[in-house]
C-alpha cells in the first residue's frame, strides 16, 4: 500500500499540464467511444432485427397472396367441371344407359358432341372422359385419359377432386374427377376434365422474369416424393440444393405456413393451399431483400460517426481550461488521497479483526452445534425408550407436525403426507372421542390441559396414551399452535388394570368369608349357642349364620347303638354288616 502511494505521489510531481490534458483526452475519447458503440449496438440491433422481420413479413405475404390466387385458379377449375357434370340432357342419357334403356353406341354418340361443345367453353380444358357408375368409359373428346392414374373408386360416390400435375416437355397437366349426380343426388357416373397448366404457370410466375432473384415454386407432396411441375432445372430453384427445398415443401404441404432461411443466400415463405397434399414456397435473394436496409443503416453509422467527431472537437476545446484547474488542485487532491488511504488501511485492520472475530464465532457455533447434535441424539433415545416424543398442531392449516418416536407411537409411515386432525380422530378408541374433545376445548380456553385416552391401531392392536399440552395465542387473543410431548403408557396402564382387577377379586373374596372369632356363649346343657340380639340358635344354625359351612346330619355310631340297640331288626342287620365285612377282609387277605 505504501509502495502504490509513493508511485502515485511521483507521477503526480512528474506530470506536466500538455501531457495531462492529452491523456485525459485520449481516456475521455476511449470512454465515450465504448459508451456510443454500445448504446448504438443497443438500440440498432433491434431495430434492425425488426425492420429484416418487416422485409420478411413482405415476403411471406407475397406467399400469402399467390397461395390464394392459386386456390382461387383451383376453385375455378372444379366449377368448370362441375358445369360439365350438369348438363341436364347428357346426365339424362347416362341415367337412361345405366338402367338399360339405350345402347352404349347410342349414349356414346349423343354424348361426345355435348362433351366437345363444353371442351370449347374453355381455354384450359383439353380433354373430357365420362365414365358410368361401373368405372367404364361411355365417351371421349380431345386427349385421353387413363382413369387408373388416379386413385379413387369410381363405382362409388366421391367429391370433387384435383389429381395430381403430369408433365411432358411440350405441356403441363392435370385432370378434375368430378362425379355425376341426379337432382336426387344418386350417383351415375364420373367426369374426368384435362386441364392444361398455363394458367396456373403464369398465375405462380405473375410478375417474375428468369432474371429475378425471387423464385415461386409450386409442390405436390405424392407416394414419390415432392413433384414441381414448373421448376425442372436447377436455375428454377435458384441454386438452393433440392432437398432443402423439398424439406421446406413439405411443411408447406403438411399445412403448416412461415419463414425460413433455407441456405446462406436465400429465404423460404412457405404457405399451404386448400387442395390437400399443395403447398407453394417463395424464394427471395437475402441482399436484394435487404440491400436498401444495409445501405440506410451504413449512412447511420456514417452520421454516427461524424457526429462523435464533432463532439471529441468541442470536448478538446473544453478541456484545456478543465485540465489546468484540476493541476491547481493536485496537492489538495494529494493530501485527500494520503487521508482516504489512512481511512482504508484503519478499515482493513477493523476488518481483519472482525474477520477474526467472526472465525473465533463460526469456531464457537460449529461446537455449540457439534454439542447440539449430541444432546438431540441423547434425547432422541431417551424418547425411544421411554417411549415419548413430541407433537405441535397448527391450527390455521390444521397440520400435525411429529417427532420420528410419535409416528412410531401411532405406527404411522410419515411418507404418507402431512397428519391432519381426522387422521389421528380415527384412531381414538369411540368411548374416549368426546373426553379428548374436552380436553383440547380446555388446552383452547386455558392454555393447558392433560389427558389419557386409548386408540385401536391395525390389527386390533390397542394402546393407551398420555397426552401434555399447551397453547400459543396469537395477537387477536386466539389459539394459533398447539404443542406438548406425549407418551406410550402402555404397560404402565395393563399393570395397573390388572392390579385393580387383583384387588376387585381378593375384596369379593374376603366378602365370601365370614370369620368367627372372639367369645361365643354356649348352654352348658342343650349346646345351644346365644346371638348379638339375644336369641338362643343351634349350634349348625349359628355356624351357618356366621360362615359358608353348610351341615349334613348323620348318626355315629355310638349314638346308633344307644337309639336302635334294644331292636330286633337292628341287631340282625349288624350281624349281617359284620359277616359281610369279615368275608370282604378275608377276600382281599387271600
Amino acid at each position: 500500500m505504501r509502495l502504490k502511494r509513493q508511485i502515485l505521489k511521483q507521477q503526480l510531481k512528474t506530470i506536466s499540464p500538455q501531457k495531462f490534458r492529452k491523456t485525459l483526452f485520449l481516456y475521455s475519447a476511449s470512454f465515450f467511444l465504448i459508451f456510443s458503440l454500445t448504446l448504438i449496438a443497443a438500440m440498432v440491433v433491434p431495430i434492425y432485427n425488426r425492420l429484416k422481420d418487416t422485409e420478411n413479413s413482405k415476403v411471406l405475404h407475397d406467399a400469402d397472396m399467390r397461395a390464394m390466387a392459386v386456390d382461387e385458379w383451383a376453385r375455378r377449375v372444379k366449377d368448370v367441371a362441375f358445369q360439365v357434370t350438369s348438363r341436364s340432357r347428357i346426365r339424362q342419357e347416362l341415367e337412361k344407359y345405366n338402367h338399360g334403356r339405350i345402347s352404349l353406341e347410342e349414349l356414346s354418340a349423343f354424348t361426345t358432341p355435348k362433351l366437345s361443345d363444353a371442351m370449347d367453353q374453355s381455354e384450359e380444358i383439353i380433354g373430357i372422359t365420362r365414365l358410368d357408375r361401373q368405372g367404364q368409359l361411355v365417351a371421349q373428346c380431345g386427349q385421353a385419359i387413363s382413369p387408373p392414374t388416379f386413385s379413387i373408386d369410381y363405382t362409388q360416390p366421391f367429391t370433387i377432386s384435383l389429381s395430381n400435375p403430369f408433365s411432358n416437355p411440350s405441356q403441363c397437366t392435370l385432370f378434375v374427377s368430378a362425379p355425376i349426380l341426379n337432382r336426387s343426388k344418386t350417383y351415375l357416373g364420373a367426369d374426368l376434365v384435362m386441364i392444361d397448366l398455363c394458367a396456373l404457370k403464369k398465375i405462380v410466375q405473375n410478375g417474375l422474369s428468369p432474371e429475378d432473384n425471387r423464385k415461386v415454386i409450386l409442390g405436390v407432396a405424392t407416394e414419390k416424393g415432392i413433384l414441381t411441375p414448373f421448376s425442372k432445372a436447377e436455375k428454377d430453384n435458384a441454386g438452393v440444393p433440392r432437398d432443402l427445398l423439398e424439406a421446406v415443401l413439405i411443411k408447406a404441404c403438411r399445412g403448416e405456413s412461415g419463414m425460413d432461411n433455407i441456405s446462406s443466400d436465400y429465404v423460404a415463405a412457405y404457405h399451404h393451399l386448400d387442395s390437400p397434399d399443395w403447398g407453394l414456397v417463395v424464394l427471395q435473394n437475402k441482399k436484394e431483400l435487404y440491400e436498401s436496409l444495409n445501405i440506410r443503416f451504413v449512412y447511420w453509422g456514417l452520421g454516427s460517426f461524424i457526429a462523435y467527431l464533432v463532439i471529441l472537437s468541442g470536448f478538446w476545446l473544453l478541456m484545456s481550461p478543465l485540465a489546468d484547474r484540476v493541476l491547481l488542485h493536485t496537492d489538495e487532491l494529494k493530501q485527500k488521497i494520503a487521508e482516504e488511504t489512512g481511512h482504508l488501511e484503519e478499515e482493513i485492520k477493523e476488518r481483519r479483526r472482525a474477520q477474526t472475530a467472526l472465525a473465533e464465532t463460526v469456531t464457537e457455533l460449529e461446537t455449540t452445534n457439534q454439542k447440539l447434535k449430541d444432546l438431540t441424539g441423547k434425547l432422541e433415545t431417551a424418547n425411544r425408550l421411554g417411549k415419548s416424543g413430541w407433537w405441535e398442531y397448527d391450527v390455521a392449516g390444521g397440520v400435525y407436525t411429529l417427532a420420528d418416536e410419535t409416528y412410531s407411537i401411532f405406527e404411522i409411515n410419515r411418507d404418507d403426507g402431512p397428519v391432519k386432525y381426522a387422521t389421528l380422530l380415527e384412531l381414538i378408541h369411540p368411548d374416549y372421542i368426546r373426553p379428548s374433545e374436552e380436553a383440547l376445548i380446555k388446552m383452547f380456553k386455558e392454555g393447558e390441559a392433560e389427558f389419557e385416552y386409548q386408540v385401536c391401531l391395525s390389527k386390533g392392536k390397542v394402546k393407551w396414551l398420555w397426552i401434555n399440552g399447551k397453547a400459543e395465542y396469537g395477537s387477536s387473543n386466539k389459539a394459533v399452535r398447539l404443542f406438548g410431548s406425549i407418551q406410550d403408557i402402555t404397560e404402565s396402564k395393563n399393570a395397573q388394570i390388572e392390579k385393580e382387577q387383583l384387588i376387585r377379586k381378593l375384596q369379593d373374596a374376603l366378602e365370601k368369608v365370614n370369620v368367627l372369632s372372639g367369645l361365643v356363649p354356649i348352654c352348658a346343657n342343650c349346646k345351644k349357642i346365644r346371638d348379638d340380639k339375644g336369641f338362643w340358635n343351634n349350634l349348625e344354625t349359628y355356624i351357618q349364620n356366621h360362615s359358608s359351612v353348610l351341615f349334613s346330619h348323620a348318626i355315629c355310631p355310638e349314638c346308633t347303638e344307644k337309639l336302635y340297640g334294644k331292636y330286633e331288626w337292628y341287631t340282625k342287620s349288624k350281624k349281617k354288616s359284620e359277616l359281610k365285612t369279615a368275608q370282604t377282609t378275608d377276600q382281599n387277605d387271600g
